[in-house]
Order: structure tokens, then C-alpha cells, then sequence
């Protein structure tokens, strides 16, 4: 199932999504829009998932992917696409106003 979440929503969603995930191996990468086509850059494999978190300030969201050992701080949050289910490998895409997305996915030998 790829669900995209609507805003008043996040916040219970990414608390479930951490709970559920805790503790798995991840991969994590930031997919960016470029002249010809998009830019990835992968920025970690393998880290345990502690928790994804929603803070808002001043009208703003910003997501924090918290690894073991590295955050990833996404700012100007615009859409949330979870990815459950048989049909799709586990995961969270985090988009923000510039269009870049950044990319969560679990390893293999995750639960």
C-alpha cells in the first residue's frame, strides 16, 4: 500500500511508522531534480531506525530520519508517501518545496 499523507495526519502516522520500524536496517538517499533528469545521492546503508520525527515551526514542517548514529533533517516538508505492504518494499518518501525527495528504505534482513 503507498499511501500519501495528508498533513493533519503526520504526526500519529510517523510515530506508528518509528514504532513498527524500530530498529531495522536502512538505507537512506536524496533523490534531486536536475537539468537532465534527477541527481541521487546515497547517504547511508545498513543504520538501525531509532525514530522519524515531525516538528513544525513557524507554519513550517520538518521531518528528522534519527538513525543510529546520523539524522537527516528535511525542512519545508510538502508530502509524505508511506510505503507498507507486499505490493512495495517498506518505506517513507519525504518531499520538500523544492521537489527534492528524500528516500528511506529497509534492508533485507529487517523484520
Amino acid at each position: 500500500m503507498n499511501t500519501k499523507q495528508t498533513p493533519h495526519r503526520w504526526h500519529a502516522q510517523l510515530s506508528l511508522f518509528s514504532e513498527e520500524n524500530l530498529g531495522r536496517p536502512t538505507r537512506l538517499g536524496v533523490f534531486e531534480p536536475a537539468r537532465e533528469g534527477m541527481m541521487d545521492y546515497w547517504l547511508e546503508n545498513g543504520l538501525a531506525l531509532c525514530g522519524v520525527v515531525l516538528e513544525e515551526h513557524d507554519g513550517s514542517k520538518s521531518v528528522e530520519i534519527i538513525l543510529d548514529g546520523f539524522t537527516h533533517t528535511i525542512r519545508q516538508v510538502k508530502r509524505l508517501e508511506l510505503l507498507l505492504g507486499e505490493e512495495a518494499e517498506d518505506g517513507l518518501n519525504v518531499i520538500d518545496a523544492n521537489g527534492m525527495t528524500s528516500v528511506l528504505r529497509f534492508e533485507e534482513n529487517g523484520h
